[in-house]
């Protein structure tokens, strides 16, 4: 509490993944670094809806921004009918709505529904 910030957790993790024998933290690309690591959140609520029957509630802190639109496209289609909050800065990069989706403008601590 003294620092202001979390000092131990799951978030202050540091995992490496390996591709081909190589670091992606060295030698992969910002999006290839962001799509690995997006991968294995994918596989993960796989497992925890095997265990429980339901998928978990999925959290993606601006993602978005650091894909290409293949990649973007892809990782929207895979996370279809899955509970899901996504924060961007880009509202661009919602370039579909599915049901039951809903946007919303942040600013200045203040909440506003959007439209699609």
């Amino acid at each position: 509490m003294q620092k202001g910030i979390t000092m131990s957790g799951p978030q202050r993790d540091d995992i490496d993944i390996i591709l081909n024998g190589e670091s992606t933290k060295i030698y992969a690309s910002q999006g290839q670094q962001r799509t690995s690591v997006l991968s294995m959140k994918l596989a993960e609520i796989d497992l925890m809806k095997d265990e429980t029957g339901e998928y978990p509630v999925l959290l993606l802190d601006d993602v978005l921004s650091e894909l290409d639109d293949n990649r973007r496209e892809y990782l929207l289609d895979s996370i279809e009918g899955i509970q899901t909050l996504i924060t961007s800065t880009e509202r661009r990069f919602f370039t579909r709505s599915s049901e039951g989706s809903a946007f919303f403008h942040v600013e200045s601590g203040k909440i506003k529904r959007q439209e699609m």
